[in-house]
């Protein structure tokens, strides 16, 4: 599946000129605590905007969704935002210095902490101090009621008070979601509860995505058109996962594949970059494909 059915990727013709692609980037936490790959301090994404808003052209994923679609060739390097969960610092740390640059983003809102005031299950393992990244990777990889039998048994040995001030700590609320479309943001679904979807029977899949996508909907008066898999790597979701996302009526769908998107594109695959604290050459080299290009060349020499 893909937008159109254009030309293959310029990269792949010998002499060919790169035409200009399009990037999403993946973030997750804007803070300055640190402590896991998901977290960017501020200062660093306040240089990572200042980077993008002069080499860039930022728009909102929606623009750049409907113009892949026309089939339309980008008049510059393009670059989309997007923001994963619904971690309360979107708002606090990042929306400030979205709006100091004038830049538009996405948030892709699992809805569980909003409707039913409780943390996901991977806060639930860190109450219980099991958070280490082996468990963590070990559960991701179980089928899915075998999975949600080992998180209820560690929730119901927690006090409610605790697993509900962590939801209440870590996570927007619906006011502070309207906040942020009032910015002039928007929100895609995440699922509501943030499982691994290739684990999840279809039935699962579907109460995931309508339940997350209604929550939205009701409470910011505006479609959702847009969604991102949980975990987004290529384990984390199938062909009859994407099936299901185009079913529902959604418009696309990121992973957290790396890669640039063209009109070539599947809109029920689109790649990010997960975004990083690294050092800005870094980050601009990941942001251009060059460094996927040449790890993968890299492989393919080794052979």
């Amino acid at each position: 599946m893909a937008f159109t059915g254009g030309a293959p990727d310029t990269l792949a013709r010998p002499g060919a000129v790169e035409e200009p692609r399009a990037a999403i980037l993946a973030y997750h936490r804007i803070s300055g605590e640190g402590g896991s790959p998901g977290f960017v301090a501020p200062w660093r994404f306040r240089q990572q905007l200042h980077y993008l808003r002069l080499h860039h052209r930022v728009v909102p994923l929606a623009e750049l969704v409907a113009s892949l679609r026309r089939g339309e060739r980008l008049p510059a390097p393009t670059v989309a935002l997007t923001f994963d969960d619904g971690h309360r610092d979107t708002l606090t740390e990042a929306a400030p210095i979205l709006r100091e640059f004038g830049l538009p983003a996405t948030l892709f809102l699992a809805t569980d902490p909003q409707e039913r005031g409780e943390p996901f299950w991977w806060d639930i393992l860190e109450l219980a101090g099991l958070a280490d990244p082996e468990t963590l990777a070990g559960l991701k990889t179980r089928p899915h009621g075998e999975f949600r039998r080992a998180i209820d048994l560690v929730r119901a040995d927690l006090a409610p008070d605790a697993l509900a001030d962590t939801a209440r700590r870590r996570y927007l609320t619906w006011d502070e979601v309207r906040r942020w479309t009032a910015l002039g943001h928007s929100v895609g679904a995440h699922t509501a509860t943030h499982p691994i979807l290739a684990r999840v029977p279809a039935a699962g899949v579907r109460d995931e995505l309508r339940r997350s996508r209604a929550a939205i909907e009701r409470q910011i008066g505006h479609a959702v058109e847009l969604f991102a898999y949980p975990g987004g790597r290529q384990i984390d979701f199938t062909d009859e996962t994407a099936r299901i996302v185009a079913e529902e009526g959604f418009a696309a769908a990121c992973t957290t594949i790396e890669g640039l998107n063209d009109a070539t594109s599947d809109p029920f695959a689109l790649h990010r970059f997960r975004a990083r604290d690294e050092p800005l050459p870094l980050f601009t080299l990941r942001l251009s494909g060059h460094l996927g290009m040449m790890k993968r060349w890299t492989v393919r020499v080794a052979r």
